[in-house]
This record gives structure tokens, C-alpha cells and sequence, in this order.
């Protein structure tokens, strides 16, 4: 990794998730404000402190230190207290349980309404990449085993579905997981011929989170990952993979079988082509037995208007939200590690690496937002999600907890995620040694 790449990755990933904590403040903020509660400071970043100004009672103000920003409201931090003082008109503690309760979904709520605004921004002006049907046809089909049970064929070209003509290829997804009949119109070896699935079929598709094909993608490389076995072994993007251990793989499908065949820790000698001139290189796989490369899909990108977009950004924030809820049940039903599918400040710094442009950057703030509130809804100690949690018990109950035992559970939360975020950066600190 060169400096200036490292250097450009860690200034975007601390502007980056600064401004997410800046908006998720904000929302505290705007909240307090809102139930006439006393907000002392906003701050962007942390102290020691480089500006600030005071307006209206509030000090806004801007620190040195980019990790993110906090928002003081008077009362707030004071709830785990015993201070029996009397409390002020503003004092966040002195407000009824839905105003408090709305100043701690405030952060969240702010996370996602911006998620939703930007992915709407990104929508009227970069578009909506989508593969075309002819590119589809390019190259054929990739099915999966679901999809060749079906009668589908590698290298098969999809010419219509249920009789109609077709755009894009999500559209021929979409189709499949309805609950009707569909019936595809396919090219193969010169003949054309008709699939059918059946609606029982695709909702085993749909349990499995299967797709029945994909489309066939030449072995081109579009982005190596840091750190990655391709990246040690000195393939760059444009590069395209010719062979695996002598196997050939021209498309993206050969290539995972030559190295899902392969065992962890093998030596795997790789040839391929670069600037028209053949090349060979060799590497050493991990556990996953992936190169860490994203291969070249040709897109074609659609500018939504205003309304199209407001639509199409909510089913968007609205996807991603239960694709992070999957994921976390499949966590707590064990089926999924619990360390590996935490992702560390490392991490998250590599992914503002992989932005390419200023909508990938964009793009990215917009889905670690959506994450972000999600994450912080969870009802664990030190988190929104738990002073929500208390306020809704308060609510029902009418009484409000011993602040004492509210601060030794604050405390052993603060505890707990430090000591997890310690062990994750660990985990990557030591895989980036070996």
C-alpha cells in the first residue's frame, strides 16, 4: 500500500464518518431544540477545541480531533447522576417521556432521512446503473444449480419473459421471484426454446435467496481489494485472468470453481493478460479461497426525475435496512460468525479506499448511514437504542430507574464496545501484519 493511498483513504474515511456523526448529532440536537430542552454544545469532531460560536445559547464549534462530534444537552449526561438539585424548564430530565424519548431517535432518524435525500440526489443526477439486455446476451447465462434444475444452460440468451420484451436485467429477476408462472423465451445454440418455472420453485429461489442465473462475466478485473491475495500477487485492474493452477477461466464462474478446488494456504499459479502480453504471477490463498478482486460488469446508467426518484430511494433505504436485519438474525441464529461479520474502524476505512468517484463516496456515506441508525436502535448499553429502551419502560411503568443502576450498565456497555472495537482492530492489525 503507497502512502499517498493510504493517506487519501484515511482523510476520506474520517470526513466521511464525521459527517455521518454530524448528522446523527444533529438530529439530538434539532430534537432537544424542538421540546424547548437546553442544548449547551454542538461539535463537529472532538476537543481541544479549533472554533466555535455561540447563538442562541448554543456553542457550535469545531475540534481537532476527527472522530466524529457529540452534542451536549443540559440534563442528559445527568440522568445516571443522584444530584437531587432541582431541575430547570430546559433540563432534558424534566421533560415528559415522549419528548426525551424523540431527542434519542432523533440521531437515527436524522441518519436516515439523510440517506434518503442523498441516494434521491445520486438518482437524479449520476442514475441508476443496470445491466442491459444486451449485455446480458453478450455473453449468455450463468445458472445456478436451482436454475440448471430448471432446464436453464450456460451461455443461454434470454429473449423475452412471459412473451414480453425486456430492458434490464433486473427486470427478468424481479420476475422471478412472483408468485405467478414465468415462462422465459431463450436462444440456445441457434434454437429457440422455452423455460418455465414454476411458482413453488421460486419461492424456494426466494428462501434461499437464490437467483435462478446471472449474467456471464469475463475474468477482467475492475477493482483489487488492499491487501488482498491479488493485490500480493501484483494483478491490477484491467487485467484478465487467463488460468488458475492450468485451468482455464475465462468467465467468472470458471474462475470461482478453479479456486473454490483448491485447498487454504495453496500456492496457486496464476497467467494472465495484461496490455496484450501474457504474464504469470503466483499467490498463496486464505480461508475464503478469494482473490479479493471485483470483476468488469458494463452498466448503463438512467437519471430519475424528481418523484421517480423519492420513490426509488425509499425502496432502496428500505432494502438495505432488512438486508442489515438478515444479516444480524442470521448472527443470533448462529448461522453466521459473530467476529467475522463485525467489521472494524479498519474496515470501514478500506471501503473509502474502494471509492472511485464522488458518487462512490457519496454512495458510501449514504448505505454506513442507513447501517449506522440501525446499529444505534439496538437496545444495548451506550447506545440510543438503550435510552430509548429505559424511557419506553419508564413510559409503561411510570416509574423511572435508579440512576445508579443506570450508570453501572451505562458503564459496562461503554466497557463492552471498547473492548469489541479493541479485539476488531486487533483481528485486522494482525491480518495486515501476516
Amino acid at each position: 500500500m503507497d502512502f499517498f493511498y493510504f493517506l487519501s483513504t484515511l482523510t476520506s474515511f474520517l470526513i466521511g464518518f464525521s459527517l455521518i456523526a454530524g448528522i446523527h448529532e444533529l438530529g439530538h440536537l434539532a430534537m432537544a431544540k424542538w421540546c424547548g430542552m437546553d442544548v449547551k454544545k454542538y461539535m463537529i469532531f472532538f476537543p481541544p477545541k479549533l472554533f466555535s460560536k455561540k447563538w442562541k445559547g448554543t456553542e457550535y464549534g469545531i475540534g481537532s480531533v476527527p472522530l466524529g462530534g457529540f452534542v451536549e444537552v443540559s440534563g442528559m449526561g445527568e440522568q445516571m447522576e443522584t444530584s437531587q438539585e432541582p431541575l430547570t424548564k430546559g433540563d432534558f430530565r424534566a421533560k415528559p417521556t415522549w419528548q426525551r424519548a424523540l431527542v434519542m431517535i432523533g440521531g437515527v432518524l436524522f441518519n436516515l432521512i439523510s440517506a434518503y435525500l442523498l441516494i434521491a440526489c445520486l438518482y437524479m443526477s449520476v442514475g441508476v446503473g443496470y445491466i442491459a439486455k444486451e449485455e446480458l446476451n453478450r455473453h449468455g447465462i450463468a445458472p445456478s444449480k436451482l436454475g440448471i434444475r430448471m432446464g436453464f444452460e450456460r451461455g443461454d440468451r434470454v429473449l423475452q419473459v412471459n412473451g414480453k420484451n425486456f430492458k434490464k436485467v433486473e427486470e427478468v429477476m424481479a420476475t422471478s421471484y412472483k408468485q405467478s408462472e414465468t415462462t422465459y423465451t431463450l436462444e440456445r445454440d441457434g434454437k429457440i426454446m422455452t423455460v418455465t418455472v414454476s411458482p413453488e420453485t421460486k419461492k424456494e429461489a426466494s428462501q434461499k435467496r437464490e437467483m435462478l442465473f446471472v449474467p456471464l462475466m469475463p475474468s477482467v478485473i475492475a477493482t483489487v481489494a488492499s491487501g488482498s491475495v491479488a493485490q500480493k500477487a501484483g494483478l491490477q485492474q484491467g487485467d484478465r485472468i487467463i488460468s488458475i493452477n492450468g485451468k482455464p477461466t475465462p468467465y467468472h464462474d470458471d474462475l470461482q470453481e478453479a479456486l473454490l478446488n483448491e485447498k487454504e494456504g495453496a500456492v496457486i499459479t496464476i497467467i494472465y493478460e495484461r496490455d496484450k502480453e501474457k504474464h504469470t504471477t503466483h499467490a498463496v490463498l486464505t480461508t475464503d479461497r478469494k482473490l479479493g478482486v471485483l470483476l468488469a460488469q458494463k452498466l448503463t446508467y438512467e437519471r430519475y426525475g424528481l418523484f421517480k426518484a423519492l420513490v426509488a430511494s425509499g425502496k432502496k433505504v428500505f432494502a438495505v435496512l432488512m438486508s442489515q436485519i438478515y444479516g444480524l438474525s442470521s448472527i443470533m441464529r448462529g448461522k453466521r460468525s459473530f467476529s467475522k461479520s463485525l467489521q472494524s474502524p479498519i474496515q470501514m476505512a478500506s471501503w473509502f479506499g474502494k471509492a472511485k468517484s464522488a458518487s462512490d463516496f457519496w454512495w458510501l456515506i449514504a448505505l454506513l448511514s442507513i447501517m449506522i441508525a440501525l446499529m444505534n436502535v439496538l437496545p444495548l448499553p451506550a447506545l440510543d437504542g438503550f435510552h430509548l429502551l429505559i424511557i419506553l419502560i419508564e413510559m409503561i411503568t411510570g416509574k423511572r430507574p435508579s440512576p445508579a443502576w443506570y450508570a453501572r450498565l451505562q458503564v459496562a456497555g461503554v466497557g463492552s464496545l471498547g473492548a469489541l472495537t479493541v479485539f476488531l482492530l486487533m483481528r485486522d492489525i494482525l491480518k495486515l501484519l501476516s
